[in-house]
């Protein structure tokens, strides 16, 4: 049973409706039921328009930060973002609705498993590790509130928002570790840049070109396995 006011509980249901979707993908990968740039497109779609057009108008300022060498302005806007919106308006507000952050969850954890299955992206686990476990520990607290509110209301009770503190504090800290090693694999890219024109880079275009590699890049194991 989900004991709903354990908050490691909960935790535990939150890393199964991650980790089971993504052996799942691992598992039915070699069929390619799914391209990479199908799901990129659908995932577009679980976004609302203004988290979209904040997180778009926060993008600016991050190219501005790159243009300039400004990297500990970036590494603050790649933690506000994660946080305030990857974290707590998907994952804590939308828990109102506990099933949301739940779906979001599985949905992350089948995509993951696709882009894992590639050995060429297997090199960002560390960042992975820390960003996306920030949102793990923040789908915890969200479906945790969500499903004491819901409880309550159906059982007529007076609604306890109980925040589990501890959570938070290691949701912080991950988010921001992995802004800090984001802003780190950045800088050192960024050396091969052209950044005279980095204020025309189109973070959209630049998914859809990772997912069609990814797809090109099944296509050619798959000739290489026939042959």
């Amino acid at each position: 049973m989900l004991d709903y006011n354990n908050t490691t509980t909960v935790f535990l249901w939150v890393l199964a409706f991650y980790f089971l979707p993504m052996l799942i993908s691992i598992l039915v990968e070699r069929k390619k039921l799914i391209s990479s740039t199908r799901m990129v497109e659908i995932g577009k779609k679980f976004v609302d328009p203004i988290t979209r057009k904040i997180h778009n108008w926060l993008n600016k300022y991050k190219l501005a930060s790159i243009q300039k060498g400004n990297w500990w302005f970036l590494c603050l806007l790649i933690f506000l973002n994660n946080l305030c919106l990857g974290a707590f308006v998907s994952r804590i507000i939308y828990g109102i609705i506990f099933i949301i952050p739940l779906f979001l969850t599985v949905w992350d954890g089948f995509g993951h498993g696709k882009v894992f299955s590639n050995p060429r992206v297997r090199t960002g686990l560390v960042l992975w590790f820390f960003e996306f476990g920030g949102y793990l520990f923040a789908t915890a607290i969200g479906v945790k509130l969500g499903i004491n509110i819901f409880v309550s209301i159906i059982k007529g009770n007076k609604v306890i928002i109980d925040v589990p503190w501890n959570y938070v504090v290691l949701m912080v800290l991950f988010l921001f570790t992995g802004a800090a090693l984001e802003t780190v694999l950045v800088k050192v890219a960024s050396k091969n840049m052209d950044l005279r024109r980095i204020d025309q880079f189109d973070f959209e275009k630049q998914r859809k070109e990772l997912a069609k590699q990814l797809d090109e890049d099944w296509k050619g194991r798959q000739f290489m396995q026939e042959k």
